[in-house]
């Protein structure tokens, strides 16, 4: 059986809190979305990342 995992093309960090504006990308959708919307942490580090 064979497993495949993610490949990887860079590093997998995430930077520093004041170093992304993923807080802010959240908050915003939260306000201008729908406030009961959850992000999985997977999308909240691939947001803080990018």
């Amino acid at each position: 059986m064979i497993i495949y995992g993610p490949v990887r093309t860079i590093a997998d960090t995430v930077p520093h809190l004041h170093r992304t504006l993923a807080g802010e990308l959240l908050r915003w959708s939260a306000r201008a979305f729908r406030p009961d919307w959850e992000y999985t942490p997977e999308q909240c580090r691939t947001l803080a990342r990018w």
